[in-house]
């Protein structure tokens, strides 16, 4: 269970065992990697699915025409345009040149 990462130290409970406390959640402090990783791949999923309804075509032809941006239906681009933004912001944040990692 990671539900620790969100939280700040928190008070004791009775018995003095460490008692999480909703209001004690720092999530709004948090940018985790993990998940802007799995929503990027939703972004990519959804524009792949939109583009597949749009143009009746596979899901893995509609893949492929995304991966190579050439997806045209609107949602498809939507969703496209914000899984590069976000790709972009993942790198510029959590990507350090200089170690490689």
């Amino acid at each position: 269970d990671f539900s620790s990462r969100w939280t700040r130290s928190g008070g004791l409970a009775e018995g003095g065992v460490e008692a999480f406390r909703l209001k004690d959640s720092e999530a709004t402090q948090i940018i985790p990697i993990d998940l802007n990783a799995i929503l990027y791949r939703f972004e990519l999923g959804l524009a792949t699915l939109y583009e597949a309804i749009a143009k009746g075509i596979s899901v893995p032809d509609a893949e492929s025409a995304v991966a190579k941006g050439s997806g045209s239906s609107t949602e498809a681009i939507v969703f496209v345009e914000a899984a590069k933004s976000r790709r972009i912001a993942i790198n510029d944040i959590f990507w350090d040149e200089l170690s490689g990692r």
